[in-house]
C-alpha cells in the first residue's frame, strides 16, 4: 500500500469513527415530529471501471438500528412521528374535558379557572408530573405538552386506572 491510500483509508476510518460517535448524542437530544430520525452511516462502495475496481468510503443517511424510539414518536419514512393510538372512551373524554362535547376534538391548550388542571384531558400537576418523570417529558403543565405527549400520558392513565380519574365528567361521555 501507498502512503496516500494508507492516509485515505485511515481519514475514512476517523471520520466513521466521529460520525458514529456523534450520532447518539445527535438521536439523544429530544426528538421533535417531523424532524429526521436517520443517523449517518460510513459505508465502502465498490466502482468498476476500465482500469479496474476502485473503492470509495461513502457517508449515507439510514435508520438508527437497536435504538429505542422515544415514548409516543416512531421513526417512519426518516422522519420522527407521532405513534400514540388513542381508545375512542379517551377521545370522548377528550372532548367533553376540554372541548365543548363528546364529538368535539378537544383544546390541548385548555386550562381549568379554579383548579392545576389543565391539557386535553384536564391533568391536574400532581398527576402530570407522574408522566412527565416516567416518559421523562420536558412540559411542565399539560396544557404546554404537544398533543402526542398529552395522548401518550392519558393513554397510559387509562391502562392504569381505567376511566376513573375522568368519572366527574362521565355524564358527558359515558
Amino acid at each position: 500500500m501507498s502512503t496516500p491510500v494508507r492516509r485515505a483509508s485511515a481519514l475514512a476510518a476517523l471520520l466513521a469513527a466521529v460520525l458514529m460517535s456523534a450520532a447518539p448524542s445527535a438521536q439523544a437530544a429530544s426528538p421533535k415530529p417531523g424532524k429526521s430520525c436517520l443517523v449517518a452511516q460510513v459505508v465502502s462502495v465498490t466502482v468498476y471501471t476500465g482500469a479496474g475496481a476502485e473503492t470509495k468510503k461513502v457517508v449515507r443517511k439510514v435508520k438508527p438500528k437497536g435504538r429505542k424510539s422515544p415514548p409516543g414518536l416512531k421513526c417512519r419514512n426518516g422522519v420522527w412521528k407521532p405513534s400514540v393510538r388513542v381508545p375512542w372512551i379517551l377521545k370522548r373524554i377528550r372532548g367533553c374535558e376540554s372541548g365543548s362535547g363528546p364529538r368535539s376534538f378537544g383544546n390541548y391548550a385548555a386550562q381549568n379557572p379554579v383548579s392545576t388542571a389543565s391539557g386535553a384531558y384536564q391533568f391536574l400537576d400532581s398527576t402530570w408530573h407522574k408522566w412527565v418523570r416516567k416518559f421523562r417529558l420536558k412540559a411542565w403543565r399539560a396544557k404546554f405538552a404537544p398533543r402526542y405527549q398529552q395522548d401518550l400520558a392519558a393513554v397510559a392513565e387509562y391502562r392504569q386506572n381505567g376511566t376513573s380519574p375522568w368519572y366527574a365528567s362521565r355524564h358527558c361521555w359515558g
